[in-house]
């Protein structure tokens, strides 16, 4: 019995570390510290759930298409609201504060959308139970386990290993001493 939610609060710890890595990689990368970074893990939730539930789609497209989705509404939040800021020489302030209209507006919109009331994804999903003696654990929670492990050291050798990642990782760390190196800090 505790074993099925020691995993299932594992699982939700994994989606959690995800949302902390993507803090992160955003504000390493662009020193934007958008805090309505969870509302686009929202909105791709409430896309696959559409995609799922109402277009009868395929698990794997609705992956695919909440995944897209939610990075058209991250780089249209970073085009559009970000980097206009910071290109007219706003404040760190202004950029958190633009990142607050992105928390407070994205669950709004997605109220628009779809309801305030909760929604779950179909059943059929999570049906596969692994058995571990008498405990039975649920199958996607040992998959959003092993997926999240999987990109968490993907995005390790990816920064650590290749060019673009440590390209990445410099301009992060001293943008000015990465231009006297020869990053094109536009190219990353």
């Amino acid at each position: 019995m505790y074993l099925d939610i020691l995993v299932s609060g594992l699982a939700v710890g994994c989606i959690y570390s995800l949302i902390a890595m993507s803090f992160s990689l955003i504000f390493r990368s662009s020193g934007v510290l958008n805090i309505g970074t969870g509302e686009f893990v929202m909105i791709g939730g409430l896309v696959g759930y559409s995609v799922i539930s109402s277009l009868s789609a395929n698990y794997y497209v609705s992956i695919i298409l909440a995944m897209l989705i939610a990075g058209i509404v991250g780089y249209l939040a970073n085009t559009l609201i970000f980097h206009p800021i910071q290109k007219r020489g706003g404040q760190d302030v202004h950029v958190l504060i633009a990142s607050i209209g992105i928390l407070i507006s994205l669950p709004q919109l997605g109220a628009l959308i779809w309801g305030a009331e909760p929604l779950s994804y179909p059943n059929n999903i999570s049906q596969g139970q692994v058995n571990i003696g008498v405990t039975q654990i649920s199958g996607m929670s040992l998959l959003v386990i092993v997926l999240s492990i999987i990109v968490m050291v993907v995005f390790q050798i990816f920064f650590r290993y290749t060019r673009l990642g440590q390209a990445m990782r410099a301009i992060a760390d001293d943008r000015i001493m990465s231009q006297l190196l020869g990053i094109n800090n536009h190219k990353y």
